[in-house]
């Protein structure tokens, strides 16, 4: 899994969309991040405290044994 972005990068992205002159999708070419990622960045801003990346939220559970594995 990719590292997130780091929260400097994601204020500057705001910042860039707050300031109006850009569109979305020229503030995500100059970033060279994807247009989604900065809709996900304004949708968060307006939701949560910050722009923090969130903890990992787990995934899919291991089909292994590991009884088998030790052995």
């Amino acid at each position: 899994m990719p590292k997130p972005y780091s929260l400097d990068l994601r204020e500057r992205v705001v910042a860039a969309c707050e300031a109006g002159d850009l569109t979305r999708a020229q503030v995500a070419r100059q970033f060279r991040i994807g247009t989604t990622t900065v809709y996900n960045y304004l949708k968060r801003r307006g939701r949560e405290p910050g722009l923090a990346a969130l903890p990992h939220s787990g995934g899919l559970a291991s089909g292994l044994d590991r009884t088998v594995l030790r052995e």
